[in-house]
Order: C-alpha cells, then sequence, then structure tokens
C-alpha cells in the first residue's frame, strides 16, 4: 500500500441516497457521515442496470459487469438442479478484490458481502452474507458446528464469530427501540413487520460487531463491510415515510414514519464506532450501490401478485446511489466529477497504491489523486494466481450450464425428470437470470446481444410482456427498424395495450417520416395510459419528439403525482421549457436534475443549449463539452458545438437554430421544435 494511505475501511450502505441524507444532514443528524465528507470527497454514484444488490455489488467488488463476473440473480440452481440456493462466491467468474489485494499482501477481511459464500481462502478474514444461516441441529450431530460450514475463513474463529453474532431472539426492548420507538403500540396486524425488523437489525448487529472485533483484533490492511438494512428495510418502509402515501393509515402513519431514518441514524451511529478504531493514515469509504425511491414517487407493490411484484421491487431503487470517501492520499476537489459503478473497483486499487486491470471497464476518478499517483494498468489481474485466496478450480461453477446439461441428459432418457416444483422453480430462476444478463447487456449498449437473449426469452415465455418489450427495443436500440416493427407487432397481438411498444412503433414511424402514423399511435398510447405517470412522461417525449410542444405539456400537467426528485423528468421539463422559449426556466431544470448527479449528458446538453439562447456563449460550450465528455456520441451536443465554434461574431448567434434546424430536420431534440415554432 502506499506511504500515505496504509489502511483502506470500505462500507457498503445499501442503496443510501443522498436525498435522505442530506435532508437529515440539514437538521444536524449524520454527524460521523459529515465529519468524512468535510475533509474528503462525495458525489452521486450512477448504478447499472438491472438494479438488483447482487450484480451490483459484485460489480463493486471485481470492476467488471455481469456478463463476465457472472452472478446474475439472488438466487441459482443447486449443483444436483434439485432446486434453488443463495447465489454462491463459486459462481462468480472473476477475480474480486479481495483477491487482488490478497495475491498482493495485503491482509484483508471482508464482512456479509453479496455472494461471498463460502468463504475463499484469502489472506485475511471472510464472514460470508449467510452468517445468520445455521446448521439444523436436530437433524445433525449435536456437537456440529453452528454456523454453516464456509461460512468463516479461517474456520478456526468459528466459535468467536458465532459468539458476535446477533440473533433475533436476543434483541432486548431498548435494540429495537433504536429503529422503532413506539414498537409497543404496533397492532397484531402489523406483527409482520416487527418480525421483519426485529430480524434485519439482528442481521445488521451482527455485522457491525464482527466488523468491529475484526478491526480490533485482527491485523489488517483493508477492511470490507457490507450492510444491507438500508435497502431491506426500505422494502418494508419506506412506504410508510412521509409524505404520507394513500394507502398508508394514519395509524401506521404515526408509527412508521420514522423509522427508515432511525436506519440512517444507526448506520451513522456504527460509521462512529468503526471510525474509533482507525488511525489518520486509513482511507475512508462509503458507498452504495443505487438510490431509493423517497418521494412522491414511491411504487406501489401492496396486493400484487408475488410475480408481478417481484417486476415491481427493483422500481424503488433509484439511479443514483453515494460515494463518499476522505484519506491521506485523496485530493479534495470542487470539479464536478462523474462516476458509476464500474469505477469503484479501480478506484479503490489506486487508493491503495494498485493498478486496475485493462480487463476493468471503468475509469480511475483522476481528479482525486495527484499527478503520477495513479499507477500504469496491467493487462489484467486474473492470471497471477499467487495467494489470491480463489477458491479451487473445481469447486467453481456455471449453474445455468449445469442446468443445460442436466436438461440434456434428461432428454436422452440418462436421468429421470426433476420433480415439478423443483423443475419450476428452476426454470424461474433461469430465466430471470438470463433476463438480468439481458438487461446489463441493452444497459451496455450490446444491444445485438440482448436482442438475442430477449427473443429467446419471449419464444419461450410469451406471456410475459417485459421479455418482448425488452425483444423489441433492442432491436430498435441497434439499428434494426424494420425487425424491431416486426417485434413489437408480434408481441401487441397478445399484449394489445403495450404502452412501450405502441410507442416504439411510433418512434419507427416518425424515423420514417409516416408523421400520421407516428401521430396516431402517440394518441393512442395516451388514451390507454390515464394519468400514470410513469407513461405519461414517456407519452410527452412523444410529443416532444414529434415537436407537438403544447401536447408534450399538457401530458405533464395530467400526471397527478409528480416525480419530482427523478431528474429524467426534470430533464423532460427543461426539453418543454426550452423549446416553449423559456430559457431561464429550462436552464434551471437542467440545474435541478445536475444537482442529483453531474453525470447525466442530455442535462449538461440542456444547460448548454439554454445558456446559448441567454447569450453565455463560453458556459454553454462548457456545458456541451462536458455532455460530449460523457457520451461521445451524442450527435446533437456535438453538430451544436460545431455551429457555435464557426460563427465569426456573437452577432451571428441568433440564427444557430435555423441552421441546426436544417441539418437536422427530424432531430429528437427539443431546440429543433423552438425553431420550427419561431418560424
Amino acid at each position: 500500500m502506499t506511504p500515505s494511505s496504509k489502511k483502506l475501511l470500505v462500507m457498503g450502505w445499501d442503496a443510501a441516497d443522498w436525498g435522505i441524507i442530506d435532508a437529515l444532514m440539514a437538521k444536524g443528524g449524520m454527524p460521523n457521515l459529515r465529519s468524512i465528507i468535510a475533509k474528503g470527497v462525495r458525489c452521486p454514484l450512477k448504478t447499472l442496470e438491472p438494479r438488483l444488490s447482487p450484480l451490483l455489488w459484485s460489480t463493486v467488488a471485481t470492476g467488471k459487469g455481469p456478463d463476465m463476473h457472472g452472478i446474475l440473480n439472488f438466487v441459482e440452481p443447486k449443483p444436483d438442479c434439485s432446486g434453488i440456493r443463495v447465489v454462491q462466491s463459486t459462481t462468480r467468474k472473476t477475480k474480486a478484490l479481495w483477491n487482488i489485494f490478497s495475491q498482493n499482501h495485503l491482509r484483508t477481511h471482508v464482512v456479509g458481502w453479496y455472494a461471498s459464500h463460502p468463504a475463499e481462502p484469502i489472506n485475511g478474514v471472510i464472514v460470508s452474507n449467510l452468517l445468520h444461516e445455521k446448521v439444523d441441529l436436530t437433524q445433525t450431530d449435536p456437537h456440529a458446528e453452528k454456523l454453516l460450514p464456509g461460512t468463516v475463513h479461517p474456520a478456526e474463529l468459528n466459535d468467536i464469530i458465532e459468539s458476535l453474532i446477533v440473533h433475533q431472539h436476543e434483541l432486548r426492548p431498548e435494540h429495537i427501540q433504536q429503529w422503532l420507538p413506539r414498537y409497543r403500540e404496533v397492532p397484531t396486524s402489523d406483527d409482520h413487520l416487527i418480525k421483519g425488523l426485529t430480524q434485519k437489525l439482528s442481521y445488521a448487529m451482527s455485522v457491525a460487531q464482527i466488523g468491529e472485533w475484526l478491526l480490533q483484533h485482527q491485523d489488517w490492511d483493508v477492511s470490507m463491510l457490507f450492510f444491507d438494512a438500508i435497502d431491506t428495510m426500505g422494502h418494508e418502509f419506506m412506504s410508510f415515510r412521509a409524505p404520507k402515501m394513500k394507502h398508508v393509515s394514519d395509524k401506521q402513519f404515526s408509527l412508521f414514519s420514522g423509522v427508515m431514518d432511525a436506519v440512517y441514524a444507526w448506520h451513522d451511529d456504527i460509521l462512529g464506532r468503526l471510525l474509533s478504531h482507525v488511525h489518520d493514515d486509513t482511507a475512508i469509504v462509503i458507498l452504495s450501490d443505487h438510490g431509493f425511491h423517497h418521494g412522491n414517487n414511491r411504487p406501489v407493490t401492496q396486493h400484487l401478485s408475488p410475480e408481478k411484484r417481484m417486476e415491481m421491487e427493483a422500481s424503488w431503487h433509484r439511479n443514483y446511489g453515494i460515494w463518499v470517501a476522505s484519506g491521506p492520499n485523496l485530493q479534495v476537489t470542487e470539479s464536478a466529477v462523474a462516476m458509476s459503478l464500474l469505477d469503484v473497483a479501480p478506484t479503490l486499487l489506486a487508493i491503495c497504491g494498485l493498478p486496475a486491470g485493462k480487463d476493468m471497464p471503468g475509469k480511475v476518478i483522476s481528479e482525486w489523486f495527484a499527478e503520477g499517483q495513479i499507477p500504469e494498468r496491467v493487462e489484467t489481474w486474473e492470471h497471477q494466481a499467487e495467494k489470491d485466496g480463489l477458491h479451487p478450480a473445481d469447486l467453481q461453477t456455471d449453474p445455468l450450464q449445469q442446468v443445460a446439461t442436466l436438461k440434456q441428459l434428461i432428454d436422452l432418457g440418462y436421468l429421470a425428470a426433476l420433480p415439478k416444483n423443483s423443475a419450476e422453480q428452476i426454470d424461474l430462476v433461469e430465466r430471470e437470470s438470463r433476463y438480468n444478463l439481458a438487461g446489463f447487456l441493452s444497459f451496455s449498449k450490446k444491444y445485438d446481444q440482448a436482442a438475442e437473449l430477449y427473443e429467446l426469452l419471449w419464444k419461450k415465455s410469451a406471456q410475459i410482456l417485459r421479455y418482448g418489450v425488452g425483444w423489441a427495443q433492442a432491436l430498435l436500440a441497434s439499428g434494426q427498424t424494420e425487425e424491431a416493427e416486426l417485434a413489437a407487432s408480434e408481441v401487441l397481438k397478445s399484449h394489445p395495450t403495450a404502452v412501450e411498444l405502441i410507442l416504439l412503433l411510433a418512434t419507427c414511424a416518425r424515423s420514417k417520416r409516416k408523421t400520421t402514423d407516428a401521430t396516431r399511435l402517440v394518441e393512442q398510447a395516451e388514451r390507454i395510459v390515464g394519468q400514470k405517470s410513469d407513461h405519461l412522461a414517456n407519452v410527452a417525449q412523444a410529443w416532444l419528439n414529434l415537436g407537438e410542444i403544447n401536447r408534450a405539456s399538457d401530458c405533464c400537467r395530467k400526471i397527478l403525482i409528480k416525480p419530482e426528485d427523478d431528474p429524467k423528468w426534470m430533464v423532460l421539463l427543461s426539453k418543454i421549457y426550452l423549446a416553449q422559449g423559456s430559457f431561464e426556466a429550462a436552464a434551471d431544470k437542467a440545474l435541478d436534475a445536475l444537482d442529483v448527479s453531474q453525470a447525466i449528458p442530455e442535462a449538461h446538453f440542456v444547460l448548454g443549449a439554454a445558456l446559448a439562447w441567454l447569450g453565455q456563449i463560453e458556459d454553454a460550450l462548457t456545458c456541451l463539452h462536458f455532455a460530449l465528455n460523457l457520451e461521445p456520441q451524442h450527435i446533437e451536443a456535438r453538430r451544436f458545438v460545431e455551429i457555435i465554434e464557426h460563427r465569426s461574431s456573437p452577432s451571428e448567434f441568433p440564427t444557430i437554430f435555423d441552421e441546426y434546424a436544417a441539418q437536422n430536420p427530424y432531430s429528437s431534440d427539443a431546440f429543433l421544435h423552438h425553431t420550427t415554432h419561431r418560424a
């Protein structure tokens, strides 16, 4: 490790959100996190798709996406395909940070990380995420270990770790009151909430106690502790937080509205306890994999079928998590930083004085390091195997490949068919894992691969609309307009009110200059959606793309519950304001989006355009170049920059959009529509 940063402490706070943290800090709360921010750096951390924790935290740990690290779901088929199990570390296809640290002679401790069971034999200690799971002592040797085999490495720490684990039945009233002061008043009808709270609290207390003991009693260079309670509690209790949601009773609101703020405060208290055991030469990092909706646009998942609820749970997750870091070799900077989950591992390696691999697609956030401090990349860490602490090769598995092999053996008659319930479980997990992989491939702009996976899923399970939507959207994104139209039309035969596909057909029609057809399709979509905010925003965007500014504005006014904390909504409004000639309002709304995250190229683009209209040309160019740094393929931003930079005097700027419109008569950009309106 570099002389200036001798230790690294990393804390994962699953689903921590700047919106809640900033509100609590404004009231004097979160003092320990505030102290780290005051002497360090903070920024929003852009998540990946799909927003599912095992996939995302495995990306944090490896620096690679799900297509490379292989963790695709919360669960996976058992090796013998007799059922399913929690996703295992043996499924991961690439090294994690703790393997890289281990082979570089850095003693590393890991507690509670997703997909860390069974614990790997690294130079250090791993306590897996199954630390609360137990061997059923009624069916085994009474003298057998209580922890599941493989929970702890090294195994000789089993007894100590077991003694540090807090069990649900051991919680005392003062523990429960940390998160729910009036828990004794909870009616029996809500007992399930108390049970869920105590389970999650006991797990979080266990991670905290184990992590604190390791800091105090075991030598370490790097310590990585993972807390999932903000996310798991959020799915149970965020709907009770202010502002009050319609389906929440007054009694529930009175009892439970403060739970989530208390969960955040508890995390800050634990942070303070952990910081008391580290010295000034320690780098501190706190991060989350995504945010969590807490305002007007929280989803309502009550009374949904299990499968529909499963589909909806990820919609709680916002696009931006948190990043906070301080340390002796980190430079404090006020400059805007765009950081994603793929950048985390390369940056953590740099903090420790180690190079990232060239096969890690993310970047080191160079603004936080002095010149020459970032090591040059190595080709890969995957082939450097000395003392990396990986599982032996014979333990590493590919569950989906195992399923395919088993099915082939059954088809050939070599094996009997699986029991129906096991087969159905495995089929669901296999489908959803492939769906998650397709989602990441689309997010990564590998549209051809994504379309192929989505098509296979749709052909197998045509009753599931999202498979068909993904297929058509991936085809369109890959430039296969005709194929996308055919796919959308096929899916619409069995799902005739699928708004996403109707709008996709409108996009195809517009690309062919069939404005009448496109208009008819958008009108059809608007009739179907009524006042559903998520779809109405998409309809408004479609009207904007067609140059129908007033109809786009009308759509926005129809939305009963405005998603005020959603940067996509802010960018949409900024485009409408710009198209209406309200340049200051457009700039203000684009800035609101950038307050959520600096990593939104469209917001920089709209802000740059608004500033250009207001005559602030240099600032406009800065914004437009920032948009291009984030998204080099942003055609409108690039053409806009070229137009401005070729002007010889400011007096020529009023004609910018006439020329821009002439070059881009069918651009989806709002500025074209404003120009048309002016003409």
